[in-house]
């Protein structure tokens, strides 16, 4: 089993990430948008974030689909939910299963959806008794009716039990159709951008709660928004397809074919130029191949136009946004790095 890390970053300290041995540095005060909780311990998370799958389309055995857990004002929020999602969220906690009830979906390519029917009826079975309340882009509302149509039969055999909530299988779906707030209560701000992933519809979100913030891109190649939303966030959580991956793709589709799918997302040099004009409290990325090798070599890329605060997610990576920093419990590195 990895040893997990845990890090505190705060001003004026330099921390040793684990990913291929790349530095995260000071972590600069971010203006706040509205007061913060009251709290007499400074550790208390404001903001919690749990990358549930850190992962890309391309199947792994150590990462799951892409799927962000955000926590904030006594509430839960689900961003995607990709392949091995709801195996994760037991992982971090089995309680979970059946009380996540909001689904914000970026766009509804499968490998952000395909964990969807997995958390809605295993949460249906382990005691959810509210419905799915799911926000997403246009196609949403016939994604989720083709799911209850899928597994109607399952369902027709669970209701008769009595031991299930049939109030629990509806599903109240929220359509986004343009930028702004799709989410706002106790005091927890939700909004949608529209974010640049071919020419489907497609959006980023950004979390706003008690003077802190979350930015997560979704799926998207360069989109002015993600620098308009992202401005002095306190994590700013961003896709990109490492180098190696690039090499990948380029290895083994057709020249036209392989700049057709790589310009869907972010390059390293890319995400790193909207990580400066950004300038989050700390950057993450997500949805790209995690190993020794590819951590290194997108590091190394970023590096050479950005030097701000930096990790790589992998799954069950927990980032927790406090009074006194940002805090950070995550895996350790990947077994093919212990040895270097």
């Amino acid at each position: 089993m990895r040893p997990k890390v845990t890090r505190l970053l705060i001003a004026a300290l330099l921390i040793p990430a684990c990913s291929g041995g790349h530095a995260i540095t000071a972590v600069k005060d971010a203006p706040l948008q509205s007061p913060a909780p009251q709290s007499t311990d400074d550790r208390t998370p404001i903001i919690k974030v749990v990358v549930l799958g850190s992962g890309n389309p391309v199947p792994s055995r150590t990462q799951a689909g892409t799927a962000i857990l955000v926590e904030a004002g006594g509430d839960r929020f689900l961003f995607d939910c990709g392949r091995g999602c709801t195996t994760r969220l037991a992982q971090h906690d089995p309680r979970l299963v059946s009380s996540i009830d909001k689904i914000f979906l970026t766009h509804l390519h499968s490998d952000h959806v395909v964990g969807i029917p997995d958390l809605w009826l295993n949460g249906w079975t382990q005691g959810r008794g509210t419905p799915l309340s799911v926000w997403g882009p246009t196609g949403t509302g016939a994604m989720m009716e083709g799911l209850r149509a899928a597994y109607s039969a399952d369902i027709s055999y669970r209701l008769p039990t009595g031991t299930t909530d049939p109030a629990a299988l509806t599903r109240e779906i929220h359509l986004i159709s343009e930028n702004g707030v799709v989410y706002d209560r106790k005091g927890v701000k939700i909004t949608a951008f529209r974010v640049h992933h071919a020419d489907i519809p497609a959006y980023g979100y950004r979390i706003d709660y008690g003077g802190k913030s979350v930015l997560l891109s979704g799926d998207t190649s360069v989109a002015p928004n993600l620098a308009r939303y992202g401005q002095g966030t306190d994590i700013a959580l961003l896709e990109v397809a490492s180098p190696p991956m690039v090499d990948y793709v380029q290895r083994s589709f057709p020249p036209e074919q392989a700049d057709k799918i790589l310009a869907l997302h972010l390059t390293a040099d890319q995400a790193a130029e909207t990580f400066a004009a950004m300038s989050p409290r700390l950057g993450i990325y997500y949805h790209t191949v995690s190993n020794c090798a590819a951590d290194k070599a997108l590091m190394a890329m970023t590096r050479e136009s950005y030097s701000g605060p930096l990790t790589i997610a992998r799954d069950l990576t927990v980032i927790e946004v406090t009074q006194d920093g940002i805090h950070i419990d995550e895996p350790g590195a990947p077994e093919e790095c212990s040895a270097e």
